[in-house]
């Protein structure tokens, strides 16, 4: 899990370096807004599929195992390290 974790925090920083940025607190919670497409505090593994390492990930970032990623899941996912 930890190897997923790292490899999805990798694409997300070489996104955010390719701009020129890092993900702050704040830019973590605009991606998981952009993601969140129906608006319910939760990403659901349909809206993940638009991000095919986030999709691969999914269900070890659920940690509670309840086919949702809440913001605090995403979050303690700690992808920006």
């Amino acid at each position: 899990m930890k190897n997923s974790l790292k490899q999805l925090s990798i694409v997300f920083s070489a996104a955010a370096l390719s701009v020129g940025t890092t993900f702050s607190a704040n830019a973590m919670g605009e991606l998981f807004d952009t993601l969140d497409t129906d608006n319910n505090n939760y990403i659901s593994m349909e809206e993940a599929r638009v991000h095919t390492t986030l999709a691969s990930n999914f269900d070890q970032i659920d940690t509670n195992g309840d086919g949702s990623v809440s913001y605090a899941e995403f979050n303690a996912a700690d992808l920006d390290n």
